[in-house]
C-alpha cells in the first residue's frame, strides 16, 4: 500500500466510517494520530524517528490550510493528542463534542475536525501547497498473507 493509498483507505475511508457510526470519541484519537502522520509527510527523515511527534503534529496544523484554525486551541498536541494516546482521556484545556467547533471555549467538534482533516488528507495526496516532501507513491505499508477487505479489517500481521 502506497502512502496515498494509506491516506485514502485508512485515514479518510476507515476513520470516516467510525465518524458515520457516531463513535466520535474513538474518531478523535485516530484523527489525532492522523494529523501527526500528515505532519510526517512534510519531511523526509525516518518516519519512526523518536522525538518528532510534537513537531510533526504542530507542523501539520501550521501547513495544512484546513487545520490552521486548530492552532487557536491552547496546547492541542498535549491536551488532545497526548491525552488520548497515552491515557485515552483528553487533558484539561480541550473539550470534545460531536458536531461543531467553538474555539471561544476550546471545544472541538468531531464532525468538523474530521471534515477539515479530510481536506488536509486530500491536500497531502495532491501536494496542493507544495509542502509534502515524502514520496507518497512509495510503498508505506505491506500486508503479508491473504486478507479480506481494508487494512483495518485484515486478519493477518502487518509488517513494514
Amino acid at each position: 500500500m502506497t502512502g496515498k493509498e494509506f491516506i485514502q483507505e485508512c485515514l479518510i475511508k476507515d476513520i470516516g466510517e467510525i465518524v458515520r457510526n457516531k463513535q466520535y470519541y474513538h474518531a478523535f484519537a485516530l484523527i489525532s494520530i492522523g494529523i501527526e502522520f500528515l505532519g510526517k509527510c512534510l519531511h523526509t527523515h525516518d518516519i519512526y524517528m523518536n522525538g518528532f511527534s510534537s513537531q510533526d503534529f504542530k507542523k501539520a496544523l501550521k501547513h495544512y490550510q484546513s487545520l490552521k484554525k486548530y492552532q487557536t486551541v491552547p496546547k492541542l498536541y498535549v491536551n488532545l493528542r497526548c491525552g488520548l494516546l497515552h491515557a485515552f482521556l483528553p487533558k484539561d484545556g480541550v473539550k470534545l463534542t460531536d458536531i461543531q467547533n467553538d474555539f471561544s471555549n476550546n471545544t472541538i467538534g468531531c464532525k468538523a475536525l474530521y471534515d477539515d482533516f479530510v481536506i488536509a488528507c486530500k491536500d497531502a495526496i495532491n501536494n496542493t501547497y507544495g509542502y509534502v516532501k515524502r514520496n507518497l507513491n512509495e510503498k508505506l505499508l505491506v500486508i503479508s498473507g491473504p486478507t479480506s477487505g481494508t487494512p483495518t479489517e485484515m486478519k493477518t500481521n502487518i509488517s513494514q
